[in-house]
């Protein structure tokens, strides 16, 4: 019912943030683009019983917007769908069915709904060329988590244990008894980034940047020993219509 709730209330900020670009995109102070990332992501763990177990890589993609209030101030508003990967690696004994096993990891994939909301700031024009920056948070919902459980083979565990969906009831048997794997539905991080617009024909700019994500909440739902945070840093390029 509390994960319903959140749907319903992140499906109502997407209505809003759409209505709101469709409802300036007439408005001279308004530019309308697409954008497209690649990210490299990692897990940045918060206690000492897991470490970090690789890095991954993934993509964004989605619509954008700048409303400018002033010549070098803007809201900037994006819809976003994001694939991000990374690892932990457990550095205590795991217990199954009574038995425990050691240096188990989880290479994990995550999916997202992000709806960043950022305030930006841009140069004058100079040629072709103008420059932003921009801070703001990226309200995150979650779509979709795997995960690829390495390490000892574990008795009584399914012979492949590639892509294990952690949120879903059918993955229930298969936790750990002090190790609970699923992932928080939201996430809410910081992001901060900069780049440049470069002026194409007519009002069209291409628009490219460098953007950190960075997460400061536990991505684990339920577990209350494991503490572990997801960021990500991306190379963003689009359009500005």
């Amino acid at each position: 019912m509390k994960f319903t709730k959140l749907y319903r209330f992140f499906l109502s900020t997407v209505l809003l943030v759409v209505f709101s670009l469709t409802s300036q995109a007439q408005e001279d102070r308004f530019k309308f683009g697409m954008k497209f990332s690649g990210n490299i992501s990692w897990i940045s763990p918060q206690s000492s019983n897991i470490a970090q177990n690789g890095t991954g890589f993934g993509y964004s993609y989605g619509v954008m917007g700048d409303f400018f209030f002033s010549d070098n101030y803007s809201v900037n508003a994006e819809i976003l769908i994001t694939h991000l990967a990374g690892g932990i690696e457990h550095l205590d004994s795991l217990i199954y069915l009574g038995k425990g096993y050691d240096n188990v990891t989880y290479d994990y994939r995550f999916q997202y709904l992000q709806i960043p909301i950022s305030i930006k700031f841009h140069t004058k024009q100079v040629g072709y060329m103008s420059y932003w920056a921009q801070f703001g948070l990226a309200p995150s919902i979650l779509l979709g988590a795997r995960a690829d459980v390495g390490g000892p083979l574990i008795d009584g565990y399914p012979e492949n244990t590639d892509d294990i969906r952690v949120n879903h009831k059918a993955a229930d048997e298969y936790h750990f008894a002090n190790f609970d794997d699923k992932v928080f539905p939201m996430r809410l991080p910081l992001i901060i980034g900069g780049g440049f617009n470069y002026q194409l024909a007519g009002d069209a700019q291409l628009h490219v940047g460098l953007r950190i994500d960075n997460g400061f909440t536990n991505f684990l739902v339920r577990d209350d020993v494991s503490n572990a945070r997801l960021n990500y840093a991306s190379i963003t390029t689009g359009v500005f219509f």
